[in-house]
């Protein structure tokens, strides 16, 4: 017999509230199965069976405060199980089909499926199949994004019906709540206005300066463009946080809202649909209104920081510092570049710091090397 206890899963923890019971007493499981969710002040997390067997005696309840070291249920190994099995009665052997008779069919348990539990949990929340779920990760894992993918295949239908019904900024956003901010979060975290997660990367500009002043086209527009195409790979950047209801919500546009030095912010929408020239113009001619899923501020200098509004219900936004001439190792010499840090403003309700992170190094790629984004667009 195994005893699964309440380890030590981190943070210092030394208790943890029993959630739910994922196993009944009687249940067989597989090694690694879950079995019991706990909440600690600090993470949501799953215990996992540490060997195959059948679950027996379950000794915690849900609702239960529990120390580290103390057991929660016990798993009987097969061997053990087989041995404490009672000796079959006579309506058991009757039932026992003879030679030649055909065995009864059962419906195949489904196949598991390697994750996370963290992966797990935005599948519950969700509704979702693990089972439905096709896993991209190394051998066969399910990572966050399939489980993303497979919501948003599965609500696409509805999506459509919505577009065809409404006109382009009726249909900013979709009613799914997105399913990446976890219920810990939303309980502890204030329901405030002001994105607190901050991420800043130093980027090259010198050659989109030079392709500026041979296409004509202001840095602003291309800036623009390269944001909107990295949020199509991370589109939990492209939403909107409802504070009413705690929920946050796909944008199935692209509208962004622009700020620029000693001019009155515009809004440029539907920059999916628009071309790096057609945003050059817009930026000149576009109204400001509040109908934008996205935000980028470019400062005239360091000190004007503090103009930018902190009232937004977008789950994020891009600070742009002034352009300057650096000193750095290019192509292993020691040259003047132009540099300028980038800095990421987003919700943790809605965006982890990984996404965060790995949008900044996907527009930086895109401004470090424009020939990138042109591939994007072709």
């Amino acid at each position: 017999m195994v005893e699964v206890k309440l380890h030590d899963i981190g943070e210092g923890m030394h208790e943890a509230e029993v959630l739910r019971f994922l196993v009944d007493n009687g249940e067989p499981v597989e090694t690694d199965a879950p079995l019991v969710e706990v909440q600690t002040d600090k993470m949501t997390a799953e215990l996992t069976a540490p060997s195959k067997g059948v679950v027996s005696n379950i000794q915690a309840n849900i609702g239960d405060v529990i120390e580290v070291g103390d057991t929660i249920l016990n798993i009987d190994e097969p061997g053990q199980a087989a041995n404490e099995a009672p000796e079959p009665t006579a309506s058991s052997k009757e039932a026992t089909p003879s030679v030649g008779e055909p065995l009864q069919q059962t419906s195949p348990a489904p196949p598991w499926k390697l994750a996370s539990p963290y992966t797990r949990k935005i599948a519950r929340d969700n509704d979702v199949d693990m089972a439905q779920v096709e896993g991209t990760g190394p051998a066969g894992r399910v990572m966050d994004e399939d489980v993303y993918n497979y919501i948003k295949q599965a609500t696409t239908p509805q999506t459509e019906t919505a577009q065809t019904t409404s006109s382009s900024h009726d249909k900013v956003v979709n009613p799914t709540p997105e399913p990446t901010a976890e219920r810990q979060v939303r309980e502890i975290l204030p329901l405030t206005q002001t994105p607190s997660g901050i991420h800043t990367e130093e980027m090259d500009f010198t050659k989109l300066l030079k392709l500026e002043k041979e296409w004509g086209i202001s840095l602003h527009s291309f800036i623009i463009k390269a944001a909107q195409v990295a949020l199509k790979d991370y589109p939990s950047l492209n939403a909107l946080i409802d504070e009413a209801e705690a929920k946050v919500h796909f944008a199935l546009d692209c509208h962004i809202s622009v700020t620029q030095p000693h001019m009155e912010p515009k809004v440029i929408p539907n920059v999916d649909q628009a071309s790096i020239l057609n945003i050059e113009k817009s930026s000149s001619n576009g109204e400001h209104d509040q109908n934008y899923t996205f935000a980028i501020h470019h400062l005239e200098n360091e000190s004007n920081i503090g103009s930018i509004s902190e009232e937004s219900s977008q789950s994020g936004m891009l600070i742009f510092s002034p352009v300057q001439g650096k000193t750095a190792v290019y192509h292993q010499e020691i040259t003047v570049r132009s540099m300028a840090d980038i800095t990421l403003l987003f919700d943790p309700r809605a965006v982890t710091g990984l996404t965060a992170i790995a949008f900044c190094r996907r527009l930086k790629q895109f401004i470090e090397n424009p020939n990138l984004l042109t591939l994007e667009l072709i």
